[in-house]
């Protein structure tokens, strides 16, 4: 029934951590009010990697907000990531997965302001979302809060809402990301995901392929910044996947 809805159909990522889930869920919650106010027939599919943020996050719905079209999973973030025609998530690494599918997203963070003058002393990053580090420009937009939160839920409702509005904006946005993942992994990798979009490989097969995409993204990050590569090499990234 999933794959057969009419209307547009929403990802939405808190994270993994439970601190983060604790400040990103509230912003995602107030975007996802008023943009199904704006999009009556809008589904949204929240993918929890835990049980207790499942839990937490349905808590926070208040009686007004059980009219909304939500819904919660947990152990399904990479199924979800592949049904939905567009994405609300929080910077990390399974950003890459949202690249590797060519899921159109909008990225959201928070920050203390301290931790903010820290990270501005110790590293030069322009950007906090990693596929827009690999691209060198804003393919996903994406919007860090410092402190207060109001300003950040307001431009994430305009940037989504364009992607849900616009199906040729949601389409120009996959066909970079599927480029940046043909231009990252090689294109027998990238047909192959291609091929897992039109149903001719198996879960299993897809699964791989958006695992070495995901990987090789990540070795590309590695190198730009200095980093090392060997855990990258040995492992999958975490976070990656987490379904």
């Amino acid at each position: 029934k999933w794959s057969e809805y009419e209307g547009v159909q929403v990802a939405v990522l808190p994270g993994s951590r439970t601190r983060e889930v604790k400040k990103i869920w509230p912003m995602q919650l107030a975007a996802i009010r008023e943009l199904a106010r704006r999009h009556p027939q809008a589904r949204f599919m929240v993918a929890a990697l835990h049980d207790q943020h499942c839990l937490w996050c349905s808590q926070q719905l208040t009686d007004s907000d059980r009219k909304l079209n939500i819904e919660f999973f947990v152990g399904k973030t990479s199924e979800i990531i592949e049904l939905a025609d567009c994405s609300l998530m929080k910077s990390g690494s399974v950003s890459l997965e949202m690249m590797a599918r060519g899921t159109p997203s909008v990225v959201v963070y928070h920050i203390s302001r301290g931790h903010y003058a820290i990270a501005k002393c110790v590293t030069r990053v322009k950007s906090m979302t990693l596929p827009n580090m690999i691209a060198g420009k804003t393919v996903m937009p994406e919007f860090l809060a410092v402190g207060r939160t109001g300003k950040v839920i307001a431009q994430s409702i305009e940037a989504l809402d364009r992607l849900m509005s616009d199906k040729g904006e949601r389409e120009k946005q996959r066909q970079e990301l599927l480029l940046l993942s043909r231009q990252v992994a090689g294109a027998d990798e990238y047909d192959a995901t291609d091929r897992e979009a039109q149903g001719e490989l198996t879960q299993t097969q897809a699964r791989n392929t958006v695992n070495a995409v995901s990987r090789k993204a990540a070795l590309s990050i590695c190198r730009r910044l200095g980093l090392e590569t060997e855990t990258v090499t040995t492992h999958r990234p975490p976070a990656l996947l987490a379904g």
